[in-house]
């Protein structure tokens, strides 16, 4: 009775072994479906992400333009207002 008791104790132990050691050789492949797919898509994706880009662009640039008639316009309130920023810059350091 004690060598059935010993003898399936090292089975379990065997098996939990080779699942953790299966486990860890599967754990580095990547069997997602990014990895297969075409070439098509990508650029599809691409071209997203471009349209995003271009989009994100064009908006800073019209907020840089913005900023910039609102400085030429009103240098001294934009003067005031760096200088706030400023203050309350040192104000958080210290």
């Amino acid at each position: 009775m004690s060598e059935l008791v010993i003898k399936s104790l090292f089975l379990i132990i065997f098996l939990l072994l080779a699942v953790f050691f299966l486990k860890s050789i599967f754990k580095g492949l990547d069997y997602s479906t990014k990895r297969y797919r075409s070439r098509h898509s990508f650029d599809i994706e691409s071209e997203i992400i471009e349209k995003e880009l271009k989009e994100q662009t064009r908006k800073k640039s019209e907020l840089f333009d913005k900023v910039a008639k609102y400085s030429r316009d009103n240098p001294s309130k934009m003067a005031s207002l760096l200088n706030k920023w400023l203050i309350e810059e040192d104000e958080r350091k210290e």
